[in-house]
């Protein structure tokens, strides 16, 4: 089942890249020792990615993460690296 990175950041789909930084900031500092940091963190480098969300918004978290064929290329699976330092700060 797919993740709804916009639920989980408390945004709706039409949110700015300023509405993306500003949620993830509030809810990362506030779950700092829980495990759901760490997706909070994938949400994030998902939706502020242009070309991400696009994959996503088109495709969902399957097709970003097994990689989509469209008509013109193929797009590669995409994997969150799991360093939440690197993301958080």
């Amino acid at each position: 089942m797919d993740i709804n990175y916009y639920s989980l950041l408390r945004l709706k789909r039409h949110c700015t890249k300023d509405d993306i930084h500003r949620a993830f900031g509030k809810l990362a500092n506030s779950q700092i020792q829980n495990c759901c940091l760490v997706k909070l963190c994938e949400a994030y480098e998902v939706l502020s990615d242009p070309f991400r969300r696009a994959i996503y918004d088109e495709y969902g978290e399957e097709g970003l993460k097994k990689g989509v064929n469209t008509n013109e290329l193929y797009i590669g699976p995409w994997t969150y690296h799991c360093d939440v330092k690197s993301t958080y700060l």
